[in-house]
């Protein structure tokens, strides 16, 4: 969904993310950083169990070179079986869409209309930049 977070990161981005480095900078030159297990807030599993979500295909204009499998950060793409992704492994993220040198990945147009309207309010809002240490 290319109309969320176009131009990002910008200058503002970048400014924040130097000042992110120069404070993991300060507490690793004073031996602060913290020992214990790195609690982010936010939900777990990253999708809902049971929800299809927006799961690629590959069409006839798979050349089955195997970028997709090997971008997919999921590994929901079996490297012997590229022309569909496991679902259930699948976390919707489009890499595989945006890697494929030759397009023929897609997802369902009606899919992405309902997805784009479900998350058009919590993406219409520009996000800041978070560090968890």
């Amino acid at each position: 969904m290319h109309q969320y977070a176009t131009g990002r990161p910008d200058a503002k981005d970048t400014e924040e993310l130097q000042g992110f480095a120069k404070t993991i900078f300060e507490k690793f030159a004073a031996d602060q950083l913290p020992v214990s297990r790195l609690q982010v807030p936010g939900s777990r599993p990253y999708k809902k169990a049971g929800g299809a979500g927006l799961v690629p295909k590959a069409d006839k204009k798979c050349v089955s070179c195997g970028l997709c499998a090997k971008n997919c950060p999921a590994q929901a793409i079996d490297p012997g079986s590229l022309k569909t992704a496991v679902s259930k492994k699948c976390i919707s993220c489009m890499r595989c869409v945006v890697k494929c040198p030759e397009s023929a990945r897609k997802v369902n147009g009606t899919m992405v209309s309902v997805a784009a309207l479900a998350i058009k309010k919590a993406c219409s809002e520009r996000k800041g930049n978070e560090l968890f240490l």
